[in-house]
């Protein structure tokens, strides 16, 4: 599920906790893995554990281009591996999502700052997506 922010993130996680009262949720917005900021609840219906990831747009943005870094230059870019460039850059972005989601960054400066990172991120699919194509 994508959500506008995070307190809508917030909102939809403890709908989903009530529901599914035995649920189990894995906060990776503080902790990421390797960069990857969501909220995993994994819950029992019709006797199967399923697995709900709740994200931000700009936490999506961020899973998108790293997934499509994974797909087209190296698979273990999702996992902390694969080109230093990559790696430190996903890094980065994944910190300043945290500050800006967050409410690490001066307000004045979030909504600018919010519209960049989602042009830097459509920019790094934009980019890996044309890897290897002819001009």
């Amino acid at each position: 599920m994508v959500v506008g922010h995070l307190a809508a993130q917030d909102k939809v996680v403890q709908s989903l906790v009530g529901l599914f009262p035995d649920s189990v949720v894995v906060d990776r917005r503080q902790r990421p893995s390797y960069g990857y900021r969501a909220v995993h609840i994994v819950v029992s219906a019709l006797e199967r554990l399923v697995e709900v990831q709740v994200r931000t747009e700009l936490q999506h943005l961020w899973a998108q281009a790293s997934e499509r870094l994974s797909d087209e230059v190296d698979p273990m870019i999702k996992y902390g591996g694969g080109p230093d460039l990559i790696a430190r850059r996903l890094a980065e972005e994944s910190q300043l999502l945290y500050a800006l989601e967050f409410d690490r960054i001066e307000a004045s400066l979030k909504p600018g700052l919010e519209q960049a990172m989602r042009v830097r991120f459509e920019r790094l699919v934009r980019l890996v997506s044309n890897l290897g194509r002819e001009d």
